[in-house]
């Protein structure tokens, strides 16, 4: 769509390989003999070595066939504008004078236009996700549904959307409550919102007892999807709270040590509720 919506410079990059093509030998000669007179440009900004570079970018920049390639080339250096009229104006020294050459100009317009090209590539990237997380999920649920297949995912979601569905969830959520009379979760730590939200719809209007068992100090993993607000919101709601108060793998100094290092700062771990309890050996 981006290339739709912009107008992309085809006869410009065209005038500006020929123009390359041709004086290629002579811009650059212009240009490093500004910069060995030490007068036309600034010395911080333009450096023999910058100008190598830029032109290196030039090459391959305008060795590709069509502008969006070219666009493609152009975001790997820096230095190309250093060949552009705008950044050789903004470096000239007040008593320099510039080289001329018509590349200079067009070598500008051109930069100007992948600018345009490279907000118009952003924008209508944005405009895609965005769709496509309005769109994709939905369709692909319905894809699932029409070839009768689930992933493990899908286990998941689709249980919590039963489970919401007010007009099913009776008989569904005393059925489970029956076949599973009481819940243990081990490394709670772990579990993300979708998951806790099933057990608490099936748990919490009821006197079945229901096990917690994790320490959010350890939900280290990203890819379990982990989210330490479920834990400390449904601790928030627990009637009765153990902590293991022993150690049985570790030594008595190591121990003694990581007390004390944790202990140093009451925000070691920076959010409400995560808390380092001491403990023996």
């Amino acid at each position: 769509t981006g290339v739709q919506t912009c107008a992309l410079p085809i006869s410009r990059l065209q005038r500006l390989r020929a123009l390359w093509q041709q004086d290629r030998l002579l811009i650059m000669e212009a240009l490093v003999q500004a910069l060995e007179n030490g007068r036309a440009f600034k010395r911080n900004i333009y450096k023999l070595e910058g100008l190598q570079q830029a032109a290196q970018a030039w090459d391959r920049c305008l060795a590709a066939p069509d502008v969006l390639q070219a666009h493609a080339a152009a975001q790997g250096s820096d230095k190309m504008a250093l060949l552009a009229l705008e950044k050789m104006q903004a470096s000239k020294t007040k008593e320099g004078q510039l080289p001329r050459h018509a590349f200079h100009e067009d070598a500008q317009e051109l930069l100007s236009d992948f600018e345009v090209l490279r907000k118009v590539q952003a924008r209508d990237r944005l405009r895609f996700l965005r769709d496509f997380l309005a769109t994709g999920l939905p369709a692909l649920q319905a894809l699932k549904a029409s070839k009768h297949v689930s992933a493990f995912d899908d286990l998941l979601s689709n249980l919590h959307a039963r489970l919401s569905t007010q007009a099913s969830n009776g008989d569904l959520k005393a059925s489970l409550r029956q076949r599973f009379a009481a819940a243990l979760i081990d490394e709670f730590q772990d579990t993300d919102p979708l998951q806790w939200s099933i057990f608490e719809s099936l748990y919490a209007a009821s006197d079945a007892p229901v096990f917690l068992v994790g320490d959010p100090k350890q939900a280290i993993y990203s890819f379990r999807n982990a989210d330490l607000h479920t834990y400390l919101r449904a601790r928030q709601h627990s009637t009765q709270r153990h902590a293991l108060a022993y150690n049985q793998r570790s030594s008595p100094p190591l121990i003694q040590a990581l007390n004390a290092l944790f202990q140093c700062n009451p925000k070691a771990f920076m959010l409400e509720g995560l808390d380092y309890p001491p403990v023996s050996a």
